[in-house]
């Protein structure tokens, strides 16, 4: 699995990556797609991508940076 980082202006400075919340879990495959020939190569809009993101953050279970305090 690799981090399929979602578009969020409000997260990204100039050279480098949005914030992990704003990621989705894809296979090297897909993210390869989607990395090469965008979202829609994968079957996903910007928006609906987003919207992964907020899902799957919403409902892991695991450290959600409560540790790292």
């Amino acid at each position: 699995m690799e981090a399929a980082h979602t578009p969020d202006p409000a997260s990204k400075g100039m050279g480098t990556k949005a914030a992990d919340h704003n990621a989705i879990p894809l296979c090297q495959r897909h993210h390869k797609l989607h990395t090469d020939k965008g979202w829609s190569a994968i079957n996903l809009s910007r928006e609906t991508a987003r919207e992964a993101a907020a899902s799957y953050w919403r409902l892991w279970k695991g450290d959600k940076g409560e540790l790292a305090q």
